[in-house]
């Protein structure tokens, strides 16, 4: 799917500066790689990436290229223009801004550099010599529906009524809209992103990134530290470009929803069954061992070094041929995210689903919603070209943990409590990359099939990851020949990641744009949790035969074995020196009994109105600790299922 943005391009003086960092921090020619960084035309490949980020991201980028060079005549008071300093000089000046106290300049320089490091590492040649080499097998057969049911490139003005309207097609959306459908009731489903199909799949990383997440995958939270946090935008929601991990929401977690928030309807014992649902649905299984790859293997060299023992990670993709591409969509179908199971279930029942439609207010009076007003945009422009208008008996806003309460403050809906956009949890997460004097080829097999929970009891979580070269570079914390070097031992690096059960809460702010402001910092516990998981991670990735390991802390771009783990320990690291991500954003609608402490009831109505509810991971009190996808699922079939005999 060719996707062309229509924005302000960048100019000859911004495109030369870009080339300039671009060539400092990608050196060339060294004989590490045959293409530079002009052979692959880095400006162009930036500029079209650019054109899938926000209108406020590319702003910042523009201007950040031109602080930088703005600055580099007072470096050191050489007085030099950028463009005239030796490479050897302009390569300290860019180290400089990843060395500053000052973070705000070492968040331009790695947002300016990941970019360029992205989209050249994406070319499939350079990817090549990496040694990143992905097998697509045929893909399995689609599933089956009416295709008038599906309404794509919609465009006028148009006006429908039905009995449920879904807005989010992910895993809060899809199930309850299936559940609904198939109890006889007239649904239609909204969603703002597109349809795609598993032979859309098959491009490079970036391309896919562009095409399946929001904002080119670039979202990000304020606050200390700036965490990434990509969420889909398509059909499938994040379930799509998800990895497929499925994990129960753990029974004391559910049990103190019980006892500290008096939700009794969501006892472990009254969940099972929808969990029981879901798995059966979806296809969750264990994989067998020989599609989990060498990360795996030697990671469980290490375990077995150090006396421990991890597991392989239950999956959503009992046909899987280790791809090792689940985040940028499954090529194989193998992987059953909402697309490929509830959004047919729900239009072979007759539900309609709208594509590329955005919902842009829910009108209602006193108690009772009334319309959802949506538009109909236009994929390649990202302007309006229409006009949908719902009414419907029950509106169900299924939009996602940071999109949810943007739509709801939006609208000017009650909010009682105060609560709507607030106790945000994302399970922050950081990874440790190890390079290795063998060949383990992290990437041939399942991205993250192999877990470890010796500390799950102090909220600290350990899940394989392997990404394509464009997607490590950006977290090797290094430049120029040493960065290259390492990168041209991409089929010797090794990749462990660790989310903890976060205690830091955060807020979603509505902005005039209609875009979420999300502002997240990480406390000293939690802090503290990621010290001591990326100390464990280094300690096994060492036992396991390592010769270096990059901890993605700003202070230790790289330990080795001689430094060893304790040097972690060594200085003062604050929550400005990680380098973080985030992928389970939770609670901005938090469920409770007490309407002053919560958004929505234990049935997910919204306090203050008798017939919206909430069905997504907005709703959850507290952070899990795990994945959430099925237990968002099981939520949601749990909703439907009190909508459907209470409701109508």
């Amino acid at each position: 799917m060719n996707i062309q943005m229509r924005f302000r391009k960048l100019t000859k003086y911004e495109r030369k500066i870009l080339e300039t960092i671009a060539s400092t921090i990608i050196p060339h020619p060294r004989g590490i790689f045959k293409k530079s960084v002009f052979d692959v035309d880095i400006a162009s490949k930036v500029e079209y990436h650019l054109g899938h980020l926000s209108k406020e991201a590319r702003l910042a980028y523009r201007f950040f290229l031109i602080l930088i060079a703005v600055g580099a005549p007072f470096y050191r008071l050489k007085f030099k223009r950028f463009g005239k300093m030796d490479r050897e000089t302009r390569k300290e000046y860019l180290e400089a801004w990843h060395r500053t106290w000052l973070v705000p300049k070492r968040i331009i320089a790695r947002f300016v550099e990941a970019l360029i490091m992205m989209n050249y590492y994406t070319t499939p040649e350079v990817a090549s010599e990496c040694g990143w080499r992905p097998k697509f097998s045929p893909p399995l057969p689609p599933p089956s529906f009416p295709k008038e049911n599906l309404k794509s490139n919609m465009e006028g003005e148009i006006e429908i009524e039905k009995d449920v309207c879904v807005i989010g097609s992910g895993a809060g959306g899809a199930p309850l809209a299936a559940e609904l459908a198939m109890a006889g009731r007239s649904v239609v489903i909204i969603e703002e992103g597109g349809f795609f199909s598993a032979e859309d799949f098959r491009d490079d990383p970036i391309h896919m990134t562009n095409m399946l997440y929001r904002d080119g995958g670039l979202l990000v939270t304020f606050g200390f530290p700036n965490i990434v946090l990509p969420l889909g935008k398509c059909v499938g929601g994040t379930t799509l470009i998800n990895s497929g991990s499925c994990f129960r929401c753990p029974d004391h977690v559910l049990n103190r929803w019980v006892w500290e928030f008096g939700l009794s309807k969501w006892a472990p014992e009254r969940l099972k069954k929808y969990f029981e649902q879901v798995e059966k649905t979806i296809g969750v299984s264990v994989p067998p061992e020989n599609l989990t790859g060498g990360n795996t293997r030697v990671f469980k060299k290490g375990l077995e070094r150090l006396g421990l023992k991890g597991g392989i990670i239950p999956r959503n993709a009992t046909h899987c041929k280790g791809s090792g591409v689940c985040a940028f969509g499954c090529p194989t179908r193998a992987k059953k995210s909402m697309e490929q199971n509830y959004i047919p279930i729900a239009l072979s029942h007759g539900a309609e689903l709208y594509t590329n439609c955005r919902a842009e207010k829910i009108l209602y009076e006193k108690s009772l919603a009334k319309k959802v007003i949506c538009s109909f945009i236009d994929p390649s422009t990202r302007r309006k070209k229409g006009r949908l208008v719902i009414k419907a008996k029950i509106i169900v806003v299924a939009c996602g943990t940071l999109h949810t309460p943007v739509l709801l403050k939006r609208s000017s809906l009650p909010d009682p409590g105060g609560q709507i956009g607030r106790n945000l949890t994302i399970h922050p997460a950081a990874k440790v990359i190890a390079l290795f004097d063998e060949e383990v080829r992290a990437w041939d097999g399942i991205p993250q099939s192999y877990y470890l929970d010796d500390l799950i009891a102090e909220g600290i979580r350990f899940e394989q990851i392997f990404t394509p070269p464009a997607l490590v570079a950006p977290n090797i914390i290094l430049s120029g020949e040493e960065h290259s070097e390492i990168m041209a031992k991409y089929n010797q690096l090794a990749c462990f990641g660790m989310i903890i059960q976060d205690s830091s809460r955060g807020k979603v702010f509505a902005l005039p744009n209609g875009k979420p402001f999300i502002w997240y910092s990480l406390n000293k516990y939690d802090l503290a949790k990621f010290k001591k998981g990326i100390h464990h991670l280094v300690d096994i990735f060492f036992a396991a035969g390592a010769t270096k390991v990059f901890p993605c802390i700003y202070k230790f771009p790289a330990i080795t074995k001689d430094d060893g783990a304790d040097i972690i320990y060594k200085k003062r690291i604050s929550a400005r020196d990680l380098d973080l991500q985030a992928f389970h954003p939770l609670g901005t609608c938090r469920m409770g009994a007490n309407p002053k402490e919560s958004a929505v009831d234990a049935d997910g109505r919204l306090y203050g109105m008798d017939n919206v509810y909430i069905s997504d991971g907005s709703i959850f009190p507290t952070s899990l600790g795990v994945n959430p996808q099925i237990t968002i699922m099981a939520a949601a079939l749990k909703i439907a299922e009190h909508i459907n005999k209470d409701r109508f």
